[in-house]
């Protein structure tokens, strides 16, 4: 799975200077453990993501 992280002007900012357009890819690849029995990813980029985007909003 990969997801798309911008940051994308809009004309609007509260700041005294609006941040910096950027994008990264994030991405996490999953396998099947067949001891488990569910999927296993082989990362916490997505985890990262959602506690950056809990911090912005």
């Amino acid at each position: 799975m990969t997801v798309t992280d911008a940051t994308v002007l809009n004309g609007e900012s509260c700041d005294d200077q609006p941040p910096k357009p950027e994008a990264h890819a994030i991405s996490v690849t999953y396998h099947w453990d067949k001891k488990t029995l569910h999927y296993v990813k082989d990362s916490d980029a997505l985890d990262k993501l959602a506690g950056e985007n809990a911090k912005r909003f």
